[in-house]
């Protein structure tokens, strides 16, 4: 029992064997047009993202304060949900 404790030790102290695995594509025009980014709007998407992140987490920041000031022990849960309406574009009524 003690000999298979102490070889259990051992083998756990092994580096792990890491293999990286190549599956070949089944459309090659595909997997040339994932390579090349997306198009055209990809770059445009990213620069407007880029640009309406500090806003977007600049007001998910003030509803999480606000409500964190509000009495309640619902009030992480009142700003995770007004958090998911303003993603989703819902006007929740105050």
């Amino acid at each position: 029992m003690t000999a298979a404790a102490i070889l259990g030790w051992i083998l756990s102290r092994l580096p792990a064997r890491k293999y990286k695995i190549y599956l070949p594509s089944a459309d090659l025009e595909k997997l040339e047009k994932k390579q090349a980014g997306g198009g055209f709007l990809t770059p445009v998407w990213e620069g407007i993202w880029a640009m309406t992140k500090p806003f977007v987490a600049a007001y998910v920041a003030k509803k999480i304060a606000d409500s964190a000031k509000a009495p309640g022990p619902n009030a992480f849960s009142e700003a995770l949900r007004q958090t998911a309406a303003f993603i989703r574009g819902i006007k929740i009524p105050e």
